[in-house]
């Protein structure tokens, strides 16, 4: 056990006091606990001096699980996110069904929990957002590459005139103004005629799931640079707890092996590069560390 100033001590045990079930915001109990784990790093120290310290025997470390996602339909890159956040906040990811619905599981001490179901859910939305907004990046790219200065300011005639001129046939043109009165509907049908003519379309799901890819690799690779930046003083931070290991050992037993997720993907190398800048650059990895 380490020697070491008891009000190094008391400031640990008041960091990991610091719950929601005693009026701490959820940011804030995370904070506060990935302090704590910071400075017993620091100061070689494990919770074995913090509770020799406060004489307290219900300090003791409780492992627990977690839902990671829960209520929504699990995606194919869910399970390689919530490795890599698993592996980087000493807790053990697993997958359980519920009730015809699978579950991202993590399993860890009550706080590493915590922890990385926060960081799981706040990377998710990244990725979700950051995909959608690369897509229309990607799609508004394409079109200003391929159509005509001020072509979305062309008035049904010049749209319909430009629809003949590039490949929309006759009768696809008057059979769309025969169908809808309304000129919105006309010129939203019209162009999407002229851009299939034209060959003027990604693959939406496949450009999405490239960036993806990349983005998870990023994220990866961000965590391994800050871990080998910080390997002296992050070592304990990321040893998992001994009765953990233990208790994932047995209940993993019975585990089954999972086949692996078909991923459409058009090898896009442009969209998997912006997913790994994007994911290489994610904020709350080095804000939630620090």
């Amino acid at each position: 056990m380490a020697v070491v100033n008891n009000d190094m001590l008391n400031k640990i045990q008041n960091l990991l006091n610091t719950t929601t079930d005693k009026g701490a915001s959820e940011a804030e109990a995370q904070s506060a606990i990935l302090l704590a784990q910071k400075l017993l790093a620091k100061h070689g120290l494990d919770m074995a001096d913090v509770e020799a310290n406060s004489g307290d025997k219900e300090t003791k470390k409780e492992v627990v699980e977690g839902f990671g996602t829960e209520g929504i339909k699990m995606a194919w890159w869910h399970k390689t996110l919530a490795r890599i956040i698993a592996n980087n906040f000493r807790c053990y990811y697993f997958m359980r069904s519920y009730h015809k619905e699978t579950r991202i599981v993590f399993m860890g001490v009550k706080e590493d929990v915590e922890i990385a179901k926060g960081i799981f859910k706040f990377a998710s939305i990244q990725i979700e957002h950051h995909a959608r907004q690369y897509r229309k990046t990607r799609k508004k790219e394409l079109e200003q590459e391929n159509l005509p200065k001020g072509f979305k300011n062309f008035d049904i005639d010049e749209l319909i005139q430009y629809a003949g001129d590039n490949g929309v046939r006759g009768y696809v043109i008057s059979g769309i103004l025969g169908k809808y009165d309304k000129e919105a509907m006309q010129r939203k049908y019209l162009t999407l005629e002229i851009k299939d003519a034209m060959d003027i379309k990604i693959d939406g799901p496949a450009l999405r799931n490239d960036y993806i890819k990349g983005f998870i690799a990023g994220l990866d690779q961000k965590f391994k640079e800050q871990v080998e930046e910080n390997k002296a003083e992050w070592g304990l931070v990321l040893v998992k707890d001994k009765d953990l290991v233990v208790a994932y050992e047995d209940i993993s037993k019975n585990f089954k092996s999972a086949r692996a997720s078909s991923v459409s993907s058009s090898g896009d190398r442009q969209a998997y590069s912006a997913g790994v800048k994007q994911g290489k650059s994610f904020t709350e990895i080095k804000g939630q560390l620090n």
